[in-house]
C-alpha cells in the first residue's frame, strides 16, 4: 500500500480507537476495577513468595505448597488481627472523646467561621460562610450521606475479601500459571523470563520501599503529636500510615488533618503540629525517601517526580500510584535497549540465577558505561590514571 493510504488508515484506526474508547469509557473503567483486583493479589503474592520459598525448606512444610501457603496467611491473619485487638480500645476511647466534645467543636468552628467571615466582609470580599449551628443540623446533613458511605465500606471489605482470596490462588499455583506461559511460547522464553523479572523484582522492591516509607512516617506522626499532646495521636499516625500510599497528596493531607485537630485545641499547638508534620516531611522527602524510592527504583529524583506527574495527569490517583514502578520498568527495558544498540545480548538472566533489582540493566547505568563519543580508548584510561 502506498504511504499516504497507510497514513490515511492509521489515521482512521486511532479515531476509530478514540471513538470506541469514549463509547466504551464506563465499561472500560468497570475491567479496569477488576483487573487492579488481580494486580494487587499479584504484588501480593509477589511480596508473600520468598517467605513461602523459606518455609518450605523446613521440615513440615518441604513440598507442601498449599499448607504453607494457609499457614503463613493464618499467621498473617493472626497478627493483623492482634494489632486490631491492641488498637480498637485506644481508637474506641479517642472516639467517645471526640463524640463527646463534638458540640464544642461545632461552636468553635462556626464561631472561626463567622470571625474569618467578618474580616473577609470588612475588606471588600463579600463571602457567606453557612455553618449549621448546633449537632443536630450538622447530624441531619450526615445522615443523609451514611447510607452511601455504609455502602461503600461494604464494597472495600469485599474487594479485599477477593484480593486476598485471589492472593491464594497466585501464591499457590503463580508458578504453573507463568510454566504456562513459558510452554505457549517456547521461542520467546528468554524475552518471557526477562520481562517477568524486570516487572515483578521492579514493584516488589517498590512496594517494600513504600511499606518502609509508611511505617516511618507513621510511627514518627504518631509519637509526635503524642508527645505534643495532640487530642487523637494514634488515629493521627494510622492516617499518615495510609496516606504515605497516595503519592503527591498523602502527606500534605496528613500533615493538614493533624494542623486541624490541633486547631481545636490552640492555635500555639497547631503551629507546633505544623512544624513538626514539616520536620517529618522533610526527613522523608530530602533523607530516607531518596535513599529507599532511589535505591529501590534506581531512578533519578528528577525522573521519579516526573513520572508522578504524568501519571497523576493521565490517571489521576491510580495514575500517580502506579506511575514510578512503570518508569522503574521502563528504565529497565530501556537499559537493555541500550545495550542491544551496543551489540551486547542485553535481555536474558545472569547464569548465577539472580533475579534481584540489582542484577537487571538499568538506562543511566548504562549510560554510565559507555565510552565516551570522540575519545580513544588509550586516551580514556590516561585521564583515569590522572585522576
Amino acid at each position: 500500500m502506498p504511504r499516504p493510504f497507510r497514513l490515511l488508515l492509521v489515521t482512521v484506526l486511532v479515531a476509530f480507537s478514540l471513538y470506541i474508547y469514549q463509547q466504551a469509557h464506563a465499561v472500560i473503567f468497570t475491567l479496569l476495577g477488576i483487573l487492579l483486583l488481580f494486580v494487587f493479589a499479584a504484588i501480593i503474592a509477589m511480596l508473600l513468595d520468598p517467605l513461602l520459598d523459606r518455609m518450605q525448606r523446613m521440615r513440615p512444610f518441604a513440598g507442601r505448597r498449599g499448607l504453607t501457603v494457609l499457614t503463613l496467611n493464618l499467621a498473617l491473619l493472626v497478627c493483623i488481627a492482634a494489632a486490631v485487638v491492641l488498637l480498637t480500645p485506644v481508637v474506641i476511647g479517642q472516639a467517645n472523646h471526640f463524640v463527646h466534645s463534638s458540640p464544642e467543636l461545632v461552636d468553635k468552628v462556626r464561631a472561626w467561621g463567622l470571625r474569618t467571615q467578618g474580616w473577609l466582609n470588612s475588606i471588600g470580599i463579600p463571602l457567606v460562610i453557612d455553618i449549621p449551628k448546633g449537632m443536630n443540623a450538622v447530624g441531619a446533613k450526615l445522615v443523609d450521606s451514611a447510607a452511601g458511605f455504609i455502602g461503600g465500606i461494604a464494597s472495600i471489605i469485599i474487594d479485599l475479601v477477593l484480593v486476598a482470596v485471589i492472593a491464594i490462588y497466585f501464591e499457590i499455583q503463580g508458578r504453573q500459571l507463568i510454566d504456562a506461559i513459558r510452554k505457549l511460547l517456547p521461542r520467546q522464553l528468554k524475552t518471557i523470563d526477562f520481562a517477568l523479572v524486570a516487572a515483578g523484582a521492579t514493584v516488589a522492591a517498590y512496594v517494600r520501599g513504600q511499606l518502609v516509607m509508611a511505617t516511618i512516617i507513621g510511627v514518627y506522626t504518631g509519637v509526635a503529636m503524642t508527645l505534643l499532646g495532640v487530642h487523637y495521636a494514634i488515629f493521627i499516625g494510622i492516617a499518615a500510615f495510609l496516606l504515605e500510599f497516595l503519592p503527591l497528596v498523602g502527606a500534605v493531607m496528613a500533615m493538614g488533618l493533624a494542623i486541624v485537630i490541633a486547631l481545636f485545641q490552640s492555635p500555639v499547638l497547631a503551629l507546633l503540629a505544623g512544624v513538626a508534620g514539616l520536620v517529618g516531611h522533610a526527613i522523608e522527602a530530602y533523607i530516607v525517601g531518596p535513599r529507599v524510592t532511589g535505591h529501590v527504583t534506581r531512578l533519578h529524583p528528577l525522573a521519579a517526580m516526573a513520572a508522578l506527574v504524568i501519571g497523576a495527569q493521565l490517571g489521576g490517583l491510580l495514575g500517580a500510584l502506579f506511575a514510578v514502578p512503570v518508569a522503574g520498568i521502563a528504565n529497565v527495558y530501556l537499559g537493555a535497549l541500550y545495550m542491544s544498540r551496543r551489540g551486547e545480548d542485553a535481555f536474558y538472566l545472569q547464569d548465577k540465577g539472580g533475579t534481584a533489582l540489582e542484577d537487571l540493566p538499568s538506562l543511566g547505568q548504562e549510560i554510565d558505561r559507555a565510552p565516551d563519543p570522540g575519545v580513544k580508548p588509550a586516551g580514556r584510561r590516561r585521564r583515569r590514571a590522572a585522576v
